[in-house]
């Protein structure tokens, strides 16, 4: 276990329970690369860009320090280490909120669909933000919003949780 302290230095903290209704869903980075990556190392290819991807993600720490600094109302946001559909579903629970996405708005690299809702160790942030604050953020890709209700939407359907717990 690790614990840690110190000082916010005027900083917005994100919590995953601060997602409102008319926030907007975004993300930085892309997704589904990795996953495709394992995908491609477990079939016995040694090198592309997926695979490099997987072994290498990017970190853009940058991005998140920009959100706290420059946020003015509290926000959701969390990476996607376990994939999208699980960050995506952590923040419409915790926050009580309906989450709908378009799949074709999501930046993606991979034509495999599962890869991209459900791989993970992409760590892409995943951020439910206001759309004032949305604005002040460059580097962040709108994919969709947050309304009153509960689920997650995908194009206008519902989806169901499947995700990983590291627990079982």
């Amino acid at each position: 276990a690790i614990t840690v302290i110190g000082d916010t230095k005027k900083r917005n903290i994100s919590s995953r329970n601060f997602a409102k209704d008319g926030y907007i869903l975004a993300v930085s980075g892309e997704f589904g690369s990795s996953g495709q990556g394992l995908y491609e190392l477990k079939k016995g290819l040694k090198e592309s860009y997926f695979i490099n991807y997987h072994k290498h993600p990017v970190l853009n720490k940058e991005i998140s320090n920009e959100i706290a600094l420059n946020t003015s109302c509290p926000y959701a946001m969390m990476d996607s280490s376990d994939g999208l559909i699980d960050c995506i579903y952590q923040i419409s629970n915790k926050s009580k909120v309906k989450i709908n996405i378009e799949y074709d708005l999501i930046p993606k690299k991979t034509d495999n669909r599962d890869f991209v809702l459900y791989g993970g160790e992409d760590y892409s942030l995943v951020v439910a933000i206001h759309p004032n604050d949305f604005k002040k953020i460059k580097g962040l890709i709108k994919i969709g919003n947050c309304t009153s209700g509960s689920g997650i939407y995908l194009d206008g359907k519902k989806i169901e949780y499947k995700g990983y717990n590291h627990f079982e």
